[in-house]
């Protein structure tokens, strides 16, 4: 850098004119730009630069005052952290002769860089301040003979890392002329930027890489907890795959979205046997549960959730007994601060023309809503229980609404009501008052066209940001087995 070495100070004054031009202003040191044109041009490269290597030159052609002469010199930034006493690491260097090219090299992952020992830069690592040496001794046993060869002083430049000195910016010339103070400020001062910027880059290459791995572990996992959920049909992506089969007197539609690609959502299906033994009128166990978090803990608690209830869960008990066992089971297995909420419906469609019924229980979870023509949207609130997993022995109560021909009712997870606060223009400050407006407005849908369209209500179709996992099912009593 031309302003490391001293020379005559230029009279400054304020630019004259004419008075049609205007006057340029100046420093009060009185010098001339010279150096602030040189540092506002290494800020330029330096701003361009994105790899280590080229940080590391850029920093040493302005720190060496780059003039395009064939100067013999030398720059190397040395660490000794973790090793030995005269033990030290070249990370970067800049190597430049007369007669043959210049090499510089940079190690990105700086533990492999070869491990040296004694010599003259052993002796400047001592050196815990700014210092010119001069005379230097370089002897044929020195680890870096042939790279230092013919250069005779040695400017020290330390670099600070929280607070202590990390790493150690020597220049080598064969002679360097006298020295400014302000000079070697500057040398530092973007000694020390650069390698914080080539700290910076290095972690941000580390963060993409395992950035892209959790990527792949995360997408592994959306696809394992996919095969968790009830299938849906292969020509009608919103309506459960089983419900021909299995209740043929229900209309069972679906709507599912995390906010990442592993949500902590649940929802699933369980047929029993109709109550008057009546293969048309087969129950439906239906479990909506959100774990607390998001991403691969939450999708975790999820696959237990649905191992316990695939396992030895008391599906014919009723959903408060579903409820109770879920809790006592899944409370050893969760990490202080997790939970979870859930609603079960038992619903029983009833014999062809008579009258069904829902019984439900719910764990802390937004109460079911039961669309009902000509009357509106009742809430089954009627029997909630507190979070799931925090205590064990808790009992959930149940409760019980008339399910007629025609009926639909709603299991969801808060991310919908949320959502839908976030994006409605309806005026309402309630969401549950939201949800049911929509719903009131939907009553002439079905139960897969529901679901879809408060999805598409929510921006959980993918149209806009989802703020949480949204899961939706929509369960309606079929006016006839024909439909």
């Amino acid at each position: 850098m031309g302003g490391l070495v001293g020379r005559p100070g230029v009279p400054g004054g304020a630019a004259g004119g004419s008075g049609h031009a205007a006057a340029r202003a100046v420093f009060d040191d009185g010098g001339d730009d010279e150096a602030l044109l040189q540092a506002l041009a290494a800020m330029q490269q330096l701003s361009k630069a994105g790899e280590p290597r080229h940080l590391f030159k850029l920093a040493a052609d302005f720190i060496l005052g780059a003039t395009g002469d064939d100067t013999a010199h030398a720059v190397l930034v040395v660490s000794d952290a973790g090793l030995g006493p005269g033990e030290f690491r070249v990370t970067r260097r800049l190597v430049s002769t007369p007669h043959r090219r210049m090499v510089v090299e940079s190690f990105e992952d700086e533990s492999v860089a070869p491990v040296l020992r004694g010599g003259v830069v052993a002796s400047l690592l001592r050196k815990k301040r700014p210092e010119l040496v001069r005379e230097i001794e370089l002897r044929a046993e020195d680890p870096l003979a042939d790279e230092l060869a013919g250069l005779g002083e040695c400017l020290v430049l330390p670099v600070f890392h929280e607070g202590r000195v990390g790493r150690r910016y020597l220049v080598f010339r064969p002679r360097w002329g006298a020295v400014e103070v302000s000079g070697v400020e500057r040398a530092m001062l973007l000694a020390g930027f650069i390698e914080t910027s080539i700290a910076n880059l290095q972690s941000a290459r580390w963060i993409e890489a395992y950035a892209r791995e959790l990527s792949v572990q995360l997408e592994r996992v959306s696809r394992q907890q996919k095969h968790l959920l009830p299938r849906a049909h292969s020509e009608r992506p919103g309506r459960w795959a089983g419900v021909e089969e299995h209740c043929p007197g229900l209309d069972v539609g679906l709507a599912y979205r995390p906010a990442i690609r592993a949500g902590g959502d649940y929802f699933q299906f369980f047929p029993l046997p109709g109550l008057d033994g009546s293969t048309n009128s087969e129950r439906l166990v239906t479990v909506v549960a959100d774990v607390s978090g998001h991403s691969a803990d939450a999708a975790m608690v999820m696959s237990m959730l649905h191992a316990i209830l695939r396992g030895d869960a008391p599906l014919g008990a009723g959903p408060g007994a579903v409820l109770s066992h879920l809790n006592s089971r899944i409370h050893p297995l969760l990490m202080e601060g997790q939970f979870v909420t859930a609603a079960v419906l038992e619903i029983d469609p009833g014999a062809k023309g008579g009258m069904g019924r829902v019984v439900y229980a719910t764990g802390a979870h937004p109460p079911p809503r039961l669309v009902r023509s000509g009357v509106g949207v009742l809430s089954l609130e009627h029997a909630n229980g507190g979070l799931i997993g925090l205590e064990p022995g808790m009992l959930f109560p149940e409760a019980e609404a008339e399910f007629r021909v025609g009926d639909r009712v709603l299991l969801y997870s808060d991310g919908l009501i949320d959502s839908l606060a976030q994006s409605s223009h309806l005026g309402s400050t309630n969401s549950v008052d939201q949800l049911d407006a929509h719903l009131t407005n939907l009553s002439h849908l079905d139960s897969e066209a529901t679901c879809a369209e408060l999805m598409h209500l929510s921006r959980g179709d993918g149209t806009g940001p989802a703020i949480d996992d949204i899961t939706v099912v929509c369960v309606g009593r079929r006016a006839s087995l024909a439909e």
